[in-house]
């Protein structure tokens, strides 16, 4: 094909119940942070944990999402990506679908990966981002549901990439990312947009690390930004 696939990339709000749990950690550390708790790890671990209560409060409204793309398209291929093993589970349980992650043995990738390709009975692969974001070749697919963000953009952009390669036949890509209202995803969203246009600006680009993210979010929480007040875009 001459042309390169036009990508749209979609955020898709979803109303979630916020645990206990999560108002719990937020509340701790919105605390900390203002008592000047300043250790990257501590902090970090904070955030991870808001991160994993986020992504099960997204379990129930993910698989609704998956149940209606097909009932919709229901010859298309899709490919769904969360981090936590708890989501990724709970997603497999309720469909008769493919999953790449962490435990899935070196030398059945690719037998999975081609099932995937080339049966028309396989049309669902969950996939963990780290295991299931880089190498594969995809291009069976077109759509790509993100159930949980990670900390680094350049994470989103390689698991984008498995369906925007050699080989792909269809001149349309969509990216969807569900964005729990009213928790850390919000915030996560705001600043990817944010380091993505900082990258667009210069030439030769820019190293962005789990923990240059994780600052932005700290100043976020520091100056109050907790919610949706903010219009976070895609690209």
């Amino acid at each position: 094909q001459d042309q390169l696939p036009e990508k749209n990339k979609i955020y898709v709000p979803v109303n979630v119940t916020k645990s206990k749990e999560y108002h719990n950690i937020f509340e701790t550390l919105k605390m900390r942070l203002r008592k000047g708790g300043r250790n990257k790890i501590d902090i970090f671990s904070y955030l991870n944990k808001l991160r994993y209560y986020t992504g099960l409060s997204k379990i129930n409204v993910s698989i609704e999402w998956i149940t209606n793309f097909f009932d919709t398209y229901p010859n298309k291929k899709l490919i769904v990506y969360a981090h936590h093993k708890k989501v990724i589970s709970e997603i497999t349980k309720r469909f008769d679908c493919l999953k790449l992650d962490g435990s899935t043995p070196t030398d059945k990738r690719g037998q999975i990966i081609d099932n995937f390709n080339n049966s028309s009975d396989r049309n669902l692969i969950v996939c963990n981002i780290a295991s299931g974001g880089i190498g594969l070749n995809l291009v069976s697919s077109d759509t790509i549901l993100f159930v949980e963000l990670p900390w680094n953009p350049a994470d989103v952009d390689q698991a984008e990439a498995r369906i925007d390669r050699i080989g792909q036949s269809k001149n349309k890509l969509f990216y969807y990312t569900l964005i729990g209202i009213g928790t850390i995803d919000e915030m996560i969203a705001r600043i990817f947009d944010r380091k993505r246009e900082v990258i667009s600006q210069v030439v030769d680009g820019e190293e962005i690390s789990d923990f240059n993210v994780l600052s932005d979010i700290v100043k976020e929480l520091k100056g109050g930004t907790t919610s949706s007040r903010k219009q976070y875009k895609g690209s």
